[in-house]
């Protein structure tokens, strides 16, 4: 959503004013001197001029002036400043929220990115209902560009998107095919849950990866298990997680009981223990792993 209204933003004013008074600077390469430089020079050959900042609060400099930089902005001078990481609590942040047109672009929850991805699609003239927009959300993940790009993709090969073109255009990403191993390893289901590890080795991801994702999967599933539950939304902020992965995580924590965890993460050390130590398959491993969790 940022990217796009950037791109809007830039774009609206190219059409008016054309790209010579169009200059952009990243906080991480330039200095404070030339960013400063940029928003005091005055437009030349244009009636005026945009300056794009990319990220001038990494800049310590910038950071601690900004309120001073800003007053002595030219005349005919706008300026985008986009701050990926904007710290809420900072002097800075406060000034820019109260002196600017202020858009703040968050992380969408599964619900709210079903709703973004169904607008989308309408507005590019396709049709997309509220349950092949949670299936896609589910196979493709919570990236929104990522989540974008795919759906472009469908509405380009059929502007009625199905489950079936989403199967045969989109592959599953290792997050959220590891979600559906865990919820089919927990609820007994042992021919999904190899279904779904040996699509993840035929996608050519190792082991290893595949286990550090369960054990940061398994972590997330304790912190949910053994949170209060009047938390509601606001646990995925307390733990540092994306609501959407903590609302899938839920759904399994439902299913089973805390010494459930305290097994599984026994088992996980051991497997990533015996990996390192000795020459373990680590292949055979997770495959017992499944098995042994799926058969209690």
């Amino acid at each position: 959503m940022l990217q796009r209204y950037l791109h809007d933003a830039i774009d609206d004013f190219v059409v008016e004013h054309g790209d010579f008074g169009l200059e952009r600077l990243d906080g991480d390469e330039a200095d404070f001197g030339r960013m400063c430089a940029a928003l005091e020079s005055v437009p030349f050959l244009s009636a005026k001029k945009c300056v794009v900042l990319d990220r001038p609060g990494n800049n310590d400099r910038f950071l601690e002036s900004a309120e001073q930089v800003f007053q002595n902005i030219a005349d005919g001078v706008e300026v985008i400043i986009v701050e990926p990481q904007l710290d809420a609590r900072t002097v800075y942040a406060k000034y820019l929220k109260k002196h600017t047109e202020f858009h703040s672009f968050s992380e969408l929850d599964d619900v709210s990115l079903e709703k973004w991805l169904r607008s989308y699609a309408n507005e590019k003239g396709a049709t997309l209902d509220s349950a092949t927009a949670r299936y896609l959300v589910q196979r493709v993940g919570i990236t929104q560009q990522a989540l974008k790009n795919e759906l472009d993709k469908l509405i380009a090969y059929d502007p009625k998107i199905s489950k079936e073109s989403i199967n045969l255009l989109t592959e599953p990403t290792p997050q959220s095919s590891i979600f559906a191993l865990i919820d089919a390893v927990f609820s007994g289901n042992v021919t999904r849950a190899f279904a779904v590890y040996d699509d993840q080795r035929a996608q050519k991801v190792e082991p290893q990866p595949i286990l550090a994702m369960l054990a940061r999967h398994v972590h997330m599933l304790a912190l949910v298990k053994s949170a209060p539950s009047d938390l509601g939304p606001g646990l995925a902020k307390d733990i540092g997680q994306h609501p959407y992965a903590v609302s899938q995580v839920r759904v399994v924590a439902r299913k089973i009981s805390m010494r459930d965890i305290q097994t599984t993460v026994a088992k996980l050390r051991s497997i990533d223990r015996d990996d390192k130590t000795s020459s373990t398959d680590l292949d055979d491993a997770i495959k017992q792993f499944i098995i042994s969790l799926s058969a209690k």
